[in-house]
């Protein structure tokens, strides 16, 4: 019992840490401009951004840096599926293909990851499976005499 009960705290722990690494991002008015959030809403501030042109995405079109706010404004020449790609320098990214309208328009985007309750339930998923593939072993070694 006391294994059963470190292996859940061993693997419950880093899942309260995993919360803050996903990636949401959304379009915004006022501008042809992307949007980026961690999962728990703190910006991607000052994140490197690369915009690839459709059909191009060998070429950057344009480069910068998201603002405090994790914001990029982007001037789009002609309509298709751009591709922006964002890293924030530690490990964390977002590789995201955004449709232009023909009036040069961002079509309205907002992406979000898993909310914490779906967090939760794959998590305990996880650490049921994995601990119904452990006891599926530690019987199997098991030689049971009747």
């Amino acid at each position: 019992m006391r294994i059963i009960i470190k292996f859940l705290i061993i693997t419950l722990l880093p899942l309260t840490l995993l919360y803050a690494h996903g990636v949401e991002y959304s379009t915004f008015e006022g501008g042809t401009g992307i949007g980026v959030t961690y999962n728990d809403g703190t910006p991607f501030s000052y994140s490197e951004v690369k915009i690839y042109r459709p059909g191009d995405e060998g070429t950057v079109y344009q480069e910068g840096l998201t603002d405090q706010y994790g914001r990029f404004i982007f001037a789009p020449d002609t309509s298709g599926q751009w591709t922006f790609e964002i890293s924030d320098g530690m490990g964390h990214g977002l590789i995201e293909t955004i449709s232009v309208s023909e009036s040069l328009q961002l079509n309205e985007i907002n992406r979000k990851g898993l909310n914490r309750w779906q967090q939760v339930l794959v998590g305990v998923s996880v650490i049921f499976g994995l601990t119904g593939i452990g006891f599926y072993y530690a019987a199997k070694k098991t030689k049971f005499t009747g």
